[in-house]
């Protein structure tokens, strides 16, 4: 049987990507030299044994651009805010929506986090919940209940005792990294588990999330087959019968804006709309 997704209905739904952080600095350089030898290799293994990296000056500054370019440009505001715990997501949607006054609640949900990397790609592993909370300014204004202590695959590869210390080139080259990653079918049932969430809002209403690049290519694919990657601050629109892409986000240092998808993942291509 063909499993079907929850329908938006008449909601308006915002999906987000986070502003640039340390590991895209490494992984563009890394695509920059445009071939997979040695120093490629190497720069890529040094992105994704960052441990949940914060933004820099740079993603700062996209963030504070994305909430300009809603004011100048109109867009309207969003009732309920959704944002990733991993750091970069987080300080992403607590910069760009602090002075937004429309807001009716603002959650930190580990469904909108990355594709869990473990420690493979500690990149998109995150930390704690008091390490997450610490990283906005008025951590009062958000919800905390849906975020339990822990939630990413790193802490529960650390307390095993059966994953590598570090990342190395020889990790990257040998796919080694993905052994720890949230697989395919888990990735799926997440892509599910988020469009719920975001359809227990009332019909009608305007959601805002803030996440990260992979998530949210998967999401666009299930929901209506197209690949589309954001750029960093980069956002579409997402209604019951469409997608529209207003602001594809800002290039980070030799990296195109929209950055080609990968081949669809066959769990993800199997999820439909009521």
């Amino acid at each position: 049987m063909v499993k079907r997704l929850p329908c938006l209905g008449r909601r308006t739904l915002l999906l987000i990507r986070h502003g640039q952080a340390g590991h895209n600095v490494l992984i563009g350089s890394a695509v920059a030299r445009n071939d997979e030898g040695y120093e490629a290799v190497r720069l890529r293994a040094e992105a994704y044994e960052l441990h949940d990296p914060c933004l820099t000056q740079v993603g700062r500054e996209q963030s504070e651009a994305l909430a300009r370019h809603w004011k100048e440009n109109n867009v309207g505001s969003p009732e309920y805010l959704i944002a990733s715990p991993l750091r970069r997501g987080l300080e992403t949607a607590d910069i760009a929506f602090r002075d937004n006054p429309y807001i009716k609640r603002r959650v930190v949900h580990p469904l909108v986090r990355e594709r869990d990397g473990g420690l493979g790609r500690k990149c998109d592993s995150g930390r704690s919940k008091r390490a997450a909370i610490d990283v906005v300014l008025h951590p009062w204004l958000w919800d905390w209940e849906s975020l339990p202590e822990c939630y990413s695959f790193y802490e529960a590869q650390v307390a095993s005792g059966t994953c590598p210390s570090t990342v190395t080139p020889e990790d990257v080259t040998s796919g080694r990294i993905n052994h720890y990653r949230e697989d395919r079918a888990q990735l799926a049932k997440r892509v599910r588990a988020f469009l719920s969430y975001v359809v227990s809002h009332p019909d009608g209403s305007s959601i805002a999330a803030v996440g990260h690049g992979d998530f949210w290519t998967a999401v666009i694919r299930a929901l209506y087959r197209r690949n589309i990657r954001l750029g960093n601050c980069g956002y579409v629109v997402c209604t019951a019968k469409s997608v529209y892409n207003p602001f594809p986000g800002f290039c980070h240092t030799h990296v195109p804006t929209f950055i080609p998808a990968r081949p669809a993942e066959p769990e993800l291509l199997q999820l439909k709309h009521w």
